[in-house]
């Protein structure tokens, strides 16, 4: 993508969130012991990724960092699909958000990587992200959206892409 529209991020991230090693070392006790994929999984599967709102997403990622997720690229790009990121893209880009408005968080992703490929942009983290909630996805057993509506974020991305290739 020519523009960043991850550059504010670092300002958006919970202010709760440690480093991974960190985390670990605070809930266990010492750095050797990370926590538990068990955790993690119990976090996604309260959320169904097919459903979901933007609002929601925040709190998942913010369920993550308590459940001691490090703090990394899936984390990270989580937090960009959550309202307080696309809430500060549609003040920056314009454009009508409602954090209450689900989303199939799986094919979103699918659908930016997709814009991406087309663009001739990387995918690379976008592509782990989607390992991610696919993963989890399954283990959780959820099922897809009836309508397989991906909302408001797609009309901020295409705007992204629309403006970059200005």
């Amino acid at each position: 993508m020519s523009i960043s529209a991850y550059s504010g991020l670092s300002s958006l991230i919970s202010p709760h969130t440690k480093p991974g090693a960190e985390a670990a070392k605070a809930a266990n006790g010492d750095e050797t012991k990370p926590p538990s994929d068990a955790a993690y999984a119990q976090v996604m599967g309260k959320y169904d990724l097919h459903n979901i709102t933007p609002a929601e997403i925040d709190q998942l990622a913010d369920d993550l960092v308590k459940a001691d997720y490090p703090v990394t690229k899936d984390l990270m790009m989580l937090q960009t699909r959550g309202a307080e990121f696309q809430a500060h893209l549609s003040e920056t880009f314009g454009g009508d958000f409602n954090p209450h408005k689900p989303v199939d968080l799986i094919q979103s992703v699918q659908t930016s990587i997709d814009m991406s490929r087309r663009s001739g942009d990387p995918t690379e983290t976008m592509e782990h992200l989607l390992d991610f909630l696919t993963r989890h996805d399954s283990a959780a057993g959820l099922s897809g959206s009836a309508d397989g509506s991906s909302g408001a974020h797609e009309s901020l991305y295409r705007q992204l892409v629309e403006a970059s290739a200005a």
